[in-house]
Parts: structure tokens; sequence; C-alpha cells
């Protein structure tokens, strides 16, 4: 696997470690901002691994696409 493919992936992962921490702490408004960047760095992720290419933007509905 490309080393930038498994940056975007580890990122995504502590990411949402961060969403359940700030969750647990009923600090819901930064939980939602992590789950919404775990989501768009795993599918930048996914679309490495298939495509070759990041699309640019911060879309998770372009991205998902």
């Amino acid at each position: 696997m490309r080393k930038e493919i498994e940056n975007w992936w580890k990122q995504a992962i502590d990411d949402l470690e961060k969403a359940r921490i700030l969750f647990k702490t009923e600090k819901f408004d930064g939980a939602v901002f992590f789950c919404q960047q775990a989501v768009e760095k795993s599918l930048k992720s996914l679309c490495l691994l298939n495509f070759k290419d990041i699309p640019k933007g911060h879309s998770i509905i372009y991205f998902a696409n």
C-alpha cells in the first residue's frame, strides 16, 4: 500500500478516536467535527486506493459518489 494512502487512513482513525473522546465528555460539536473529518479522510484514502488520485475539495458527498 502506498504511504500516502496509509497516512490518510491513520489520520482518519485518529480523528475517529478524538470524536469518541469528545462524545463521551458531551462535547458534541467537537465530536461531530471529528466524525466529519474521519469520514472525509477515509474516503480520500479509498479514492487513492481505487483511482490513484484525490478529488479536489472537501465534499463528503462528492467523494462518496
